[in-house]
């Protein structure tokens, strides 16, 4: 092998190698969001707590469903709802029940798991979902699908603020998560993607590869 080889291909390891250090991105788009507000028993382990599809307060009236655009990337600085997706830095629009000024004076939840805010968050990822960081209790499913959680089944129930991966990876497409936020704040919530430089280092490393394989295949 040639030293341009070889530096060739090493060039194509590391960068392949970068992969597993690169990190995460955070989703971005446009998401149909439906917000539930109830009162629970006081229990966290009471199925009004769970982030899941057959959380009690999801068969309630929403207090409001909209569109959010922007970064799925919260952490609420005051405990209200619309405090919480202002934090993420985007817009909330097409109300169709509620408004924004619901969303200003709702809170989002009380200690004790006595007043809960549950929501459903839909949307299309153009990207691979590699985690969730949240606090409290989320889970993940195909659009339409209930019947199988992407996430591990702790995730669903209230916790500090925790790193919750996919393994594997959900793929790009359509997708609803459940989060609830019970017990007070902090209230964190963040979807998140491989950082587009992590895409770049992955089409460099096999570029490089490539043209390892085809030099070596002219020197036969």
């Amino acid at each position: 092998m040639t030293k341009f080889r070889t530096l060739l291909l090493a060039g194509a390891v590391a960068a392949l190698g970068c992969m597993g250090t690169a990190n995460a991105g955070i989703l971005d788009g446009s998401f149909q969001v439906t917000i539930y507000h109830g009162t629970g028993p006081g229990s966290e382990t009471d199925p009004s707590q769970q982030a899941l599809p057959n959380n009690p307060l999801g068969t309630t009236t929403p207090l409001a469903v909209f569109t959010y655009t922007g970064a799925l990337n919260f952490n609420a600085t005051s405990n209200t709802i619309d405090n919480f997706f202002k934090s993420g830095g985007g817009t909330l629009t097409n109300f169709t029940i509620g408004s924004e000024t619901t969303l200003s004076t709702t809170d989002l939840s009380t200690g004790g798991f006595i007043d809960t805010t549950f929501m459903k968050i839909s949307f299309n990822s153009p990207n691979t979902v590699t985690g969730i960081t949240h606090d409290d209790g989320v889970s993940l499913y195909a659009a339409g699908n209930t019947s199988n959680d992407l996430l591990p089944n702790s995730a669903s129930a209230p916790t500090s603020q925790t790193l919750s991966t996919l393994a594997p990876p959900a793929s790009a497409g359509a997708y609803d998560l459940y989060y609830v936020e019970a017990n007070g704040l902090p209230a964190v919530l963040s979807v998140n993607v491989p950082e587009p430089g992590s895409l770049m280092l992955l089409g460099t490393g096999l570029l490089g590869l490539g043209l390892v394989v085809r030099r070596r295949r002219k020197s036969v």
